[in-house]
Formats: C-alpha cells, sequence, structure tokens
C-alpha cells in the first residue's frame, strides 16, 4: 500500500525489565522471533512495505538488527533525544505526504490494519484510532464510541470507577498530515495524553478490529504472549514446538531431569538438574544451578546465576552472577523480588535506607552480588517492587 508506515520502537520498556535491561523492548522475543521482527514482516505481509522505523533507546542494537534482516523498503531513524510517541513520529523525515499509519513496535498483534486505513479513509477522520477490547481496561487509553465509529471520549489508564468502556488503543493509529502539524516541534509530546483529548468532537475515530492484541507490557504479558504465539493462536507467527508446556529458545539448554511448565527460558540459558519451574521466566544467558526452584510469575535477569537449591521468588536471598554483563538494573530487580516478598534478614555490607525498608548490598567478590532486603511493611510490597527496579544505581 501507498500510505506512509512508522513503527515506534525507542521506548525503555521499563514494566519488563529486567528483560530490557540488555535489549531493547522490540528485540524481545517471542516464538524465538523478535518482536520487532515479527511486526515488520506483519506489515510487509499485509503490503505496508515502505516503512520508517524510529529508535532511541539501545537505538544501535535495532539499528543492526534492522540491517542485518531487511535490505530494501524498511529504514531506521534514531531520536536525538526522548520525545514521546507523537513527537518521535513528527520527526521522522518524509518521504510522502498523506495519510501515516503509526504501529508500536513492542506489540504483539495479527490485526488486518488495512481495513484501518480504509475506514480512515472513508470517513474523512483527522486521526483514527485501531481498538480491541479488554477485560481489564485500566492498564490501557480506554474508549467510548458514538454513531459510525466517532470517538466520544478518550482516557488514558482511568481508576476504575471511571471506566465506562472495554475497548481500548492498541497504540495502531491512523493520522492525517494536519494532525503531525499539531505536534510541537521540541520536547516530548504522547498521542494518547497530548493529542487525541484535543481531537475528541473534532475528527477522532476509532474502529475496532478482530485479532490478537497484546501489549506485551509485563513479564507476565510476556509469557502469555511466548504461549499464545507458540501455540498458534497469533496468525502472525508461526506456531512452535513446545518443550513441556514451555517455550525454549533453541540454543538454550534444559536438563532431561528439569521439570518446567507455562515457562519461558530465553537464548542461551541453562537449566540445570533437577530444577522445577512453573510459570517463569529465564532471561537470555541466565543459569540456573540443579535443584533450584523457579515459583510462578518469578523473572530471572539475563545473565544472571542462581547457585544450586535457590528458591526464587519465595526466599530473601538470591546470588546474581555479574560475569561483566549484569547491570545494576538487574541487580536492582533481584533487590525488588526480595522486598516484594517481605524479607526481614539483612546482612553487613552496603546499606541503602528508603522509606519502604533496607536493602544490603554484599560484594562477596568481584563477580557476585549477594543481596538481601528487609521489608518494613509488607504491603507495601508491590511500591517497594517497582521503586527498587527504577531507582537504585549505588553499583556499576
Amino acid at each position: 500500500m501507498g500510505i506512509r508506515t512508522i513503527i515506534m520502537a525507542g521506548g525503555r520498556g521499563r514494566r519488563l525489565a529486567p528483560l530490557t535491561d540488555f535489549i531493547p523492548k522490540p528485540l524481545v522475543t517471542v516464538a524465538n522471533v523478535p518482536l520487532l521482527g515479527i511486526t515488520i514482516d506483519h506489515l510487509v505481509q499485509m503490503g505496508f512495505d515502505d516503512v520508517d522505523i524510529s529508535v532511541g533507546y539501545m537505538a544501535d542494537k535495532i539499528c543492526d538488527y534492522v540491517g542485518r534482516n531487511y535490505k530494501t523498503g524498511i529504514r531506521t531513524h534514531k531520536e536525538k533525544e526522548p520525545r514521546g510517541t507523537a513527537g518521535c513520529v513528527r520527526d521522522v523525515p518524509r518521504t510522502k505526504h498523506g495519510d501515516t499509519l503509526v504501529v508500536s513496535g513492542d506489540i504483539l498483534f495479527d490485526l488486518d490494519l488495512s481495513r484501518a486505513v480504509d475506514f480512515h479513509a472513508g470517513s474523512g477522520a483527522a486521526a483514527t484510532v485501531v481498538l480491541t477490547r479488554k477485560s481489564d481496561p485500566c492498564r490501557y487509553g480506554t474508549v467510548t464510541l458514538g454513531p459510525s465509529g466517532i470517538i466520544t471520549g478518550f482516557r488514558e489508564k482511568p481508576e476504575w470507577k471511571n471506566v465506562n468502556s472495554d475497548l481500548v488503543s492498541t497504540g495502531i493509529y491512523v493520522v492525517s498530515d494536519e494532525v503531525l502539524k499539531m505536534i510541537p516541534g521540541k520536547g516530548e509530546c504522547d498521542f494518547a495524553r497530548d493529542v487525541f483529548p484535543h481531537l475528541v468532537g473534532h475528527g477522532l475515530y476509532g474502529i475496532e478490529l478482530d485479532g490478537y492484541w497484546n501489549d506485551v507490557g509485563t513479564p507476565e504479558d510476556y509469557r502469555t504472549a511466548n504461549l499464545d504465539a507458540a501455540t498458534g493462536k497469533v496468525d502472525s507467527v508461526e506456531k512452535i514446538r513446545l518443550h513441556d508446556g514451555s517455550v525454549v529458545a533453541p540454543d538454550a539448554s534444559v536438563s532431561p531431569s528439569a521439570n518446567i511448565s507455562g515457562c519461558v527460558i530465553m537464548g542461551g540459558a541453562t537449566i540445570g538438574d533437577g530444577v522445577h519451574a512453573c510459570r517463569a521466566i529465564v532471561g537470555a544467558g541466565a543459569k540456573i544451578g540443579d535443584r533450584c526452584t523457579l515459583y510462578p510469575s518469578s523473572c530471572v535477569a539475563p545473565n544472571a546465576v542462581l547457585p544450586p537449591d535457590t528458591e526464587f521468588g519465595d526466599t530473601p536471598t538470591v546470588t546474581g552472577q555479574t560475569d561483566g554483563t549484569m547491570n545494576v538494573r538487574s541487580a536492582a530487580h533481584t533487590i525488588g523480588e526480595l522486598i516484594r516478598h517481605g524479607a526481614q534478614e539483612c546482612e553487613s555490607g552496603a546499606m541503602l535506607d528508603f522509606d519502604f525498608g533496607r536493602v544490603t548490598v554484599e560484594c562477596s567478590d568481584e563477580h557476585t552480588l549477594v543481596l538481601r532486603a528487609e521489608a518494613d511493611n509488607r504491603s507495601d510490597a508491590a511500591l517497594s517492587y517497582k521503586y527498587a527496579v527504577r531507582g537504585i544505581s549505588v553499583i556499576e
């Protein structure tokens, strides 16, 4: 199709930490294929073969991936500074005028976007938001529709008491030149927060499309996306063979005596003898020692090492191996796990005091960090976890 197409691939994907500490979210694999690759291939299959990709966080890794895998028609553009979803689209150099199809580069979907493009052209809309239905709409931008697809209300991540629709934005839009001209040339500007609310009643339309959509926003979303794709629930991804009900990368190693169920084992990871893991995620290059237990919803950071007999996700002590690659964010994630489970034990060493408790970081040698945490109030677990992942930066 002749429409200009832009993929937004510049975000940090903080909610998907620690998986996004070493790799940008668009390159995180689903059924062993990077999300960005799935999106590009799906767009090309639908006829959108002239694509620009706006990149920011870990831009070089995305540029390298695109350069190695796509030779013509796919271009990358580096953000000079964070500009938000609307700002980054505005800054992509124009190769043609007219409407622009905007697609988030870190979601998993198989929607037929040609229907949205045709609807937009036929309605005379200033902007068209592609919609789907979700049972938990508070996590997304919710939309109410009037006659002929006119959007009568748009709220970004509302509280439950303010929810009046299960229609949510997919992060996929068709926008006119007039809308792009509204976006300021400097500073951050977001479609959902800064642009669309002002277009309600002034040419903002929505179209609900049938099909699969997952924003892959959290580790649990990521695990679900992998299993859905692997089992044929996503038309844009080739079905793959599961390993004992788990998605296992081709270059990962799982001991025959390990018992894994509903897990995602990423590239280069090693699962030792007698390991028990249920609905867990093991990051790329991580090493899980013999007889370890990974509890449901646990997420082991890339390149981390769990020593034998560790219970991860249900114990206050975890040892992480840095081997030159595990950085402070992964250490912070581990600390977050400790706080989240209400650890009450501390060792001597570097002490960090926060309003939710204390964290001790002990360097036993140049490669190993022993992390322990003490939470003042177990009810603050969720807030403690988020703060730990985003806020601790004492180890380089």
